[in-house]
């Protein structure tokens, strides 16, 4: 039985959605099927995750402010962490030393290179310094898990590693949180809602959030699409971002909140609800390291739409794809949920096909058996 430290800060720093959803699912699933012991490191004074009951008797907890003291004299066999780059953190921060230099074997995970390809993230010499230092840090990984082939290419690519030192996991979407009794029905496009959703980022540049309003305002303006229509850009919102929202919806026609609406951050039954009655879910970003909601999306019930570039062509159906860098393709797009319900069917069916194969239990099962596979070559 592997010994294995779970780097859980990644999940208190993107608490909630994203990053955090994903280390958490993908370590509770693993933790789950190794059924003894896990260690999880902490920062202590920070929101604390709160463990199914199936698990929570098998964990541990590490504080990592007491990594040098309580814990100064404990070997771990793996240390995996959740995130191979952590923007906004010191690099020394990224793979505590103390941590580390007591494990045998050091893996993490990567999600994407999305402040390499938007500088805005890395705006100061400081900034700069720091993500430079981080990259250069995972030269201390023996192997590294990706959420998607696009990420792992570009691993291959900046990281100057062979194809080998990565593992695709992809992950799945939480069947206790996300599956619904909508999941396996027919799509009815007549028992749907106007409304098409875009579960974001705020002022986060490769969401396309600007480009995808503007698109939509199009449709209505231009009267390709019915005249209830409405688009719900779901993320953590702070009242900057949604007054951005309502001035460029008015500038480009359309009424806010009557036909667009950034909703800030609602609670997981209430997206939900949201994207359970919606026409279809709809991503238009620049770049992602996979698309999570995409595949949340399929399992609530609702046919999806992206971006034709990036990791989201990996999950949705080729017809179903756009070219975000055009606004009138991303009309074409939203025209295309209204006027061709057959093909939200398609989706679906294909969405549901996939979740059956992207799971967290997959995802849990390949990453366990890639460690151990390690750890008998580092014995050996």
């Amino acid at each position: 039985m592997l010994k294995i430290l779970y780097d859980f800060r990644a999940w208190q720093v993107f608490y909630q959605r994203g990053v955090g959803r994903y280390v958490g699912d993908l370590f509770e699933a693993a933790i789950r099927q190794q059924k003894g012991k896990a260690w999880i490191l902490l920062y202590k004074e920070m929101e604390q995750p709160v463990f199914p009951e199936d698990i929570c008797n098998q964990v541990e907890i590490v504080f990592q402010e007491e990594l040098d003291t309580t814990w100064d004299m404990m070997r771990w066999d793996v240390y995996a962490g959740g995130t191979c780059l952590m923007m906004g953190k010191e690099p020394a921060e990224l793979f505590p030393l103390a941590a580390v230099r007591r494990c045998a074997v050091r893996v993490s995970v990567l999600y994407d290179f999305i402040p390499l390809f938007f500088q805005e993230y890395i705006p100061d010499p400081q900034s700069k310094r720091n993500f430079a230092i981080q990259t250069a840090m995972t030269g201390l990984l023996d192997h590294i898990f990706t959420n998607s082939q696009t990420t792992q290419a570009l691993g291959v690519k900046y990281l100057g590693r062979s194809w080998d030192d990565f593992t695709c996991l992809y992950g799945g979407a939480n069947q206790e949180k996300f599956a619904s009794k909508d999941g396996e029905a027919p799509y009815r496009a007549e028992e749907r809602n106007h409304q098409l959703v875009y579960v974001s980022g705020a002022f986060a540049p490769q969401k396309n959030n600007d480009g995808f309003v503007k698109a939509f305002c199009e449709a209505c303006r231009q009267e390709e699409i019915p005249s209830d229509s409405k688009l719900y850009i779901i993320c953590k919102a702070d009242d900057t971002f949604k007054e951005h929202i309502r001035k460029l919806t008015e500038e480009n026609g359309c009424q806010y909140p009557q036909q667009v609406e950034a909703t800030g951050f609602i609670p997981d039954e209430d997206m939900i609800a949201i994207i359970r009655k919606a026409r279809a879910s709809i991503f238009p970003s620049f770049c992602e390291g996979l698309g999570l909601p995409i595949l949340e999306s399929y399992l609530i019930g609702t046919p999806c739409w992206a971006s034709g570039i990036s990791a989201t062509q990996e999950v949705v159906m080729p017809e179903c794809t756009f070219d975000p860098f055009d606004q009138r393709d991303i009309v074409r797009a939203i025209v295309e949920i209204y006027e061709h319900p057959e093909l939200c069917e398609k989706s679906l069916i294909y969405g549901r096909k996939l979740v059956k194969k992207m799971t967290w239990e997959h995802a849990a099962e390949k990453m366990l058996n890639k460690l151990n596979e390690i750890m008998k070559e580092a014995k050996s």
